[in-house]
This record gives structure tokens, C-alpha cells and sequence, in this order.
């Protein structure tokens, strides 16, 4: 499979799933092609470009609007926060979960959401 594809999946899935149960009149999640061909996943540099690509791609694929009230801002904010799980879950690296859990961790500490 190609680098492009796994991240499709991941955050088209995650998506899908969310959204239809969490906010079912928001607008349908956009498939969201994250490449990272060009990374070094094996360097610290490598891993935090591809966890901010992946955290931009949550973004676009949970479709915010402009003016969300405060239900749509909850599930928009939650769909981010599965849409990157899912995503680092799929593709595997160790480097980028560790990555990821350790953004949990301070975001536990600090009580707000993960970034």
C-alpha cells in the first residue's frame, strides 16, 4: 500500500463513523490524503511533520464551519481527536504512537483536549 492511502483510510473512516453518530446533521467527512513519502519516519523530525500533517487532515476531514454552536464545536473537537487517533492507530509506527500518547498524557495533565 502506498503512504497515501493508509492515511486516507484512517481519517475517511474515522470520519464516516463519528460524524454519522455524533453530529448527524453535519456536513459527510472529506476523504483526506496525507503523503509522507518524503519523511523520515525513523528521525524525531520526521515523525512531528508527519503528526501535524495528520492533525491538519483531522481538521479538514471533520469539516468544520465557520459559526459552530456549542454541540457542533464538541463533536467537531471529538472527531479531531478519534479522526488522529485512528489515523496513527492504522499506520503503525511506534515512533508516532508514542508521539501521540505522549500529547495525551500532557494533555490529561494540563485537562484539555489532545493538539
Amino acid at each position: 500500500m502506498s503512504h497515501n492511502f493508509i492515511g486516507s483510510i484512517a481519517l475517511s473512516l474515522v470520519g464516516c463513523t463519528l460524524l454519522a453518530s455524533v453530529a448527524a446533521a453535519a456536513p459527510a467527512p472529506r476523504m483526506v490524503t496525507v503523503s509522507y513519502a518524503d519523511l523520515n519516519l525513523g528521525t524525531d523530525g520526521g515523525i512531528e511533520a508527519l503528526y501535524q500533517r495528520l492533525r491538519t487532515a483531522a481538521r479538514t476531514a471533520c469539516n468544520p464551519s465557520d459559526t459552530l454552536d456549542g454541540r457542533s464545536q464538541v463533536a467537531f473537537e471529538v472527531c479531531k481527536v478519534q479522526a488522529l487517533e485512528v489515523a496513527v492507530a492504522h499506520l503503525g509506527n511506534a515512533r508516532l504512537i508514542a508521539r501521540l500518547k505522549g500529547k495525551k498524557a500532557a494533555a490529561l495533565t494540563a485537562g484539555v483536549g489532545v493538539n
